[in-house]
């Protein structure tokens, strides 16, 4: 459900920014929290080249801001997350994790999650005929 915030114009070309708020947003050091947003990042990177036909070239960014109720707790700061798409394209010797699940889904060694509130027919077009769900 992940939307891009924006894309930014930058002395080395076009970048993905991201805005992150909450109260963890920006850590104790001041610094936002990029960790475990680089997917994210990727995926977006990927999807504007691809609406808009345009090079994303910068690297992506978080714009995070703590949303407290006290000005201590009121924080913002901005982190860069160089080559987001790289986990996802990887390279000739070391494939990235599209390729991988491509590998998985084509091999039928990709297990369905049963469990999900996405397993449902609704979400799934493989539902009426999957044999992982019981």
């Amino acid at each position: 459900t992940g939307t891009t915030d924006r894309i930014r114009t930058t002395p080395t070309g076009l970048g993905i920014a991201d805005l992150k708020t909450g109260g963890r947003a920006v850590g104790a050091d001041g610094h936002a929290v990029t960790k475990g947003h680089g997917l994210q990042l990727g995926v977006y990177e990927l999807l504007a080249e691809h609406a808009m036909g345009l090079s994303i070239t910068a690297d992506a960014q978080i714009i995070a801001m703590n949303t407290g109720k006290t000005p201590a707790s009121q924080r913002v700061a901005i982190g860069d997350v160089p080559n987001a798409r790289e986990v996802l394209l990887g390279t000739e010797e070391k494939p990235g994790l599209l390729e991988s699940a491509s590998r998985l889904i084509h091999s039928g060694v990709f297990y369905g999650n049963n469990r999900s509130v996405l397993c449902s027919q609704k979400y799934c077009p493989a539902f009426s005929g999957c044999r992982w769900r019981t």
